[in-house]
């Protein structure tokens, strides 16, 4: 889908809630989306169930007062300008910008023109799986912001990159019209976007802040680690294959990627236990060992707080 179809396409959306300033469904991030005529359009529920990730226009011509939100919230402008007005300065964005904003990071948004088109994407934790933050590890500021190593926010400007344009293009396209196999694309495509970005702005002006020897790099050895061997991985090995305090090594893996050692290591068991369950006839004790749980209602409670159901309804809803 080019560019031009995009915007046209996305000029037929307006959405609900989303800019509902502060209302439980604005929180709990039930965005809806409805068409000019009214009817309700299920393309953020198709995505969002599988993926954890939201879309929506940015329809409020008006000036949104200062708010904040429970997750990422990601803006991509394709025409226009817009301007945020953060903690830290202002912002204004212009065509092909991408503006990442941090959990609980208060702003407020300019009145912009009617002719603008933007769009929010809102991710969730489950959707910045160790996998995914694995892959965007030599993205510098990106991988930083993402992971929970810095807060507030992230501006990037790549107008000008077509790789970055075409990456933009082909995630937008699995929102407007997504299918079976929109749900992994989408991660794929969001991967290529974050790469697309930081791509264009170490080959512009140079200011991408990279990492050195402060850890940034041996922490993703150590979830390489924890990725190949989830089974039987534990904090006490890790520390002693790469030379770590074991104490030390769990505040490094913390400040890095927000969560803990166990935390990943489970997030790890269960993306394997899900394709267990997608792809094989294994029963979910089975799936519970091979995966390294020997108590299978440890792994019960383990997988229900990752994906919000059992691995017997998960494997209804995928198989």
């Amino acid at each position: 889908m080019d560019r031009a179809t995009i915007c046209e396409k996305l000029r037929r959306f307006t959405v609900t809630s989303i800019y509902a300033h502060g209302s439980r469904e604005w929180r709990a991030g039930r965005f809806n989306l409805t068409t000019d005529d009214g009817t309700e359009n299920t393309i953020i529920d198709i995505l969002d169930t599988t993926t954890h990730i939201s879309f929506s226009t940015h329809y409020e011509t008006g000036a949104i007062p200062r708010h904040t939100h429970p997750h990422f919230e990601l803006m991509y402008l394709l025409r226009g300008r817009i301007t945020h007005r953060l903690d830290g300065g202002n912002v204004t964005m212009g065509e092909g910008d991408l503006l990442m904003i941090a959990p609980g990071e208060s702003h407020s948004v300019d009145a912009c023109s009617e002719d603008t088109i933007a769009v929010n994407i809102i991710l969730k934790p489950d959707f910045l799986s160790p996998a995914l933050l694995r892959s965007l590890a030599p993205c510098g500021s990106i991988y930083e912001i993402l992971s929970g190593g810095r807060g507030g926010y992230l501006h990037l400007s790549a107008r000008g990159s077509l790789e970055a344009e075409q990456a933009a293009d082909m995630l937008l396209s699995e929102f407007l019209n997504p299918d079976v196999l929109s749900a992994e694309l989408v991660k794929c495509h969001f991967i290529s976007l974050m790469c697309a970005f930081y791509r264009a702005q170490a080959g512009g002006d140079g200011r991408v802040y990279t990492r050195k020897s402060d850890g940034h790099s041996n922490v993703t050895f150590v979830l390489s680690y924890i990725e190949k061997n989830y089974a039987t991985a534990t904090l006490n090995e890790a520390a002693r294959q790469f030379g770590y305090d074991r104490s030390y090594l769990s505040k490094l893996i913390r400040r890095y990627t927000g969560r803990t050692f166990i935390e990943l290591k489970h997030s790890f068991c269960v993306e394997n236990a899900k394709l267990l369950l997608e792809e094989t006839k294994l029963s979910v004790r089975e799936i519970s060992e091979r995966i390294g749980f020997s108590n299978v209602s440890y792994f019960y409670e383990v997988f229900g707080s990752e994906c919000g159901m059992t691995p017997s309804e998960w494997r209804q809803r995928h198989a």
